[in-house]
């Protein structure tokens, strides 16, 4: 499965990689920086630079993706929750970028690009935890 995931070189997006690669997944990450964009590559991704406001980018990303996944955080910390319009600014960028096939989730959101591409019916042999195998 070709996989785009945000917040790769994060706290939970780096177990995440680890895991999608190590179950043979082709995985396009984005990177901030140089040195992420370093660390996406060194753990056998391929990395995308860019940030979470380029709307443009993450919906290319994400249409050319089987599936994505969202671990990011902002770059800049979020205004206080009574001015917030969704729980996260990266979650509305991510529903705006990917809309209508996106579903908020806890830190974020995650989308299941709309793909030509065969998938198999029957779930990976072991998915990464806490994720949810859909058929076409």
């Amino acid at each position: 499965m070709d996989v785009f995931l945000t917040g790769g070189t994060g706290l939970v997006g780096s177990s995440v990689l680890a895991a999608l690669l190590a179950d043979g997944h082709t995985v396009r990450a984005l990177a901030r920086s140089d040195s992420s964009a370093a660390a996406v590559e060194a753990a056998g991704a391929t990395a995308v630079r860019g940030g979470l406001t380029d709307a443009d980018l993450l919906a290319r990303e994400a249409a050319a993706a089987d599936g994505v996944i969202h671990t990011a955080s902002p770059a800049t910390p979020p205004a206080p929750t009574s001015t917030r319009r969704s729980s996260t600014p990266s979650s509305a960028r991510c529903r705006a970028a990917a809309s209508p096939t996106c579903t908020p989730a806890a830190s974020g959101c995650t989308v299941r690009a709309p793909s030509t591409r065969t998938r198999p019916a029957t779930p990976p042999s072991s998915p990464p935890g806490a994720s949810r195998w859909t058929s076409g």
